[in-house]
């Protein structure tokens, strides 16, 4: 059987799990047989939640103008820490920098936690993906996904 194509706008996607965000940040897979919870670092997590967060996708060159709105999602998972805000900028422009590989390494962390929890025709719905240089987006039509924690 060949997968389906990755066109967020196919009109026929296969039976997905839905994902969900609950009160808590917590990601999890809907699945007929239950829910399954992807465990993410913090900046995993708010990674991937901004790019649901934006289904037109993101060029990895303009990830610096939402470095504001990864903060604002970043700051209630950083609670335990001194100096927490100094911590979370750090942590923040480190990975928005170009310079950096931190982005590349978490999209790679959020792949390969999707891998294991979905069978590899339906990965790709649910992966950051996209060209090189152009925007990176998650295919996943977001009637699928259900946000529950307030950003």
């Amino acid at each position: 059987m060949a997968s389906q194509p990755k066109d967020p706008n196919y009109p026929n996607p296969p039976k997905l799990p839905r994902l969900l965000i609950d009160e808590e940040f917590k990601i999890k897979l809907i699945k007929s047989e239950g829910w399954e919870e992807l465990k993410m670092t913090s900046l995993c997590k708010i990674l991937y939640c901004l790019f649901l967060r934006h289904p037109e996708g993101i060029t990895l060159y303009e990830l610096g103008n939402y470095q504001e709105e990864l903060m604002r999602m970043y700051q209630p998972l950083c609670w335990e820490y001194k100096n927490r805000n100094q911590f979370m900028q750090d942590r923040i422009t480190e990975l928005v920098c170009r310079c950096s590989n931190s982005v590349y390494e978490k999209m790679s962390r959020i792949k390969a936690l999707l891998s294991k929890h979905l069978p590899p025709d339906l990965v790709h719905w649910y992966c950051i993906e996209g060209e090189r240089g152009q925007a990176k987006r998650i295919a996943l039509p977001r009637h699928w996904v259900i946000i529950k924690y307030n950003f």
